[in-house]
């Protein structure tokens, strides 16, 4: 609706303004825009910026501006997506908004194909595809080993992008297995059995049963039936 306005308000306006006066090339106005949006988004380490400028009203009859307009645009953190671009000429003094959208390419790990809950992912199940990141407002992942090992908390289907949100570690002890404790203190290390006492993913603590001397101790899972504790 402020956009709305805004165009009203000049439609109303401007086109009262005398014929004999110069107006503003909008054409000119839409590529400076245009130009604008590339070059405030070259900073980011997008692959690829697709930038679509809404056309300018041809009702529109501003006059002239006697220096070049200045151009700004409200996204500090540049995700891009939905922006509007603000064109504001201090003489002979107009300002309207400009819908755009600005579409930024990254390389995104996805889904190579459709994957079941609690999958544990391999280099076969993701890969990477340039995907506009503007689209994706929590976050995704670059990088494969990020994703390979790591199990899904919820279905995902081909092309589907991966976030941190959606991975959990790898599960690598479950309840009432043998698991091999390594207690360490300081160059000092003593290895024993004992029994899980929960399920273990990889960098959870979790609590053991010795084997030899019955006492329970707490320990990090570190490796598939593996677990580190503190002497």
């Amino acid at each position: 609706m402020r956009i709305f306005r805004v165009f009203l308000y000049l439609w109303v306006s401007l086109l009262a303004a005398p014929a004999t006066a110069q107006h503003a090339d909008l054409g000119a106005l839409h590529e400076q825009v245009t130009a604008f949006l590339h070059t405030q988004y070259m900073s980011t380490d997008a692959a690829r910026i697709d930038v679509q400028v809404s056309n300018l009203d041809r009702r529109l009859t501003l006059p002239e501006c006697q220096e070049t307009p200045e151009l700004s645009v409200n996204d500090p953190q540049q995700r891009g997506g939905n922006v509007s671009v603000h064109v504001r000429c201090a003489e002979p003094g107009w300002a309207f908004y400009v819908p755009s959208q600005v579409a930024l390419y990254h390389p995104v790990v996805v889904a190579a194909h459709n994957l079941e809950r609690g999958a544990q992912l391999t280099e076969a199940d993701v890969t990477l595809e340039m995907v506009n990141t503007s689209t994706l407002r929590q976050g995704h992942l670059d990088n494969l080993e990020s994703a390979v090992g790591r199990e899904l908390r919820r279905p995902l289907s081909r092309g589907d992008a991966l976030r941190s949100g959606l991975l959990d570690a790898p599960m690598l002890v479950q309840r009432g297995d043998e698991v091999v404790i390594e207690a360490r203190s300081g160059g000092i290390s003593v290895t024993s059995t004992g029994t899980a006492m929960a399920n273990g993913r990889l960098g959870q603590q979790i609590r053991v049963r010795n084997s030899q001397s019955d006492r329970i101790v707490r320990g990090e899972v570190v490796a598939p039936g593996r677990v580190l504790s503190q002497l």
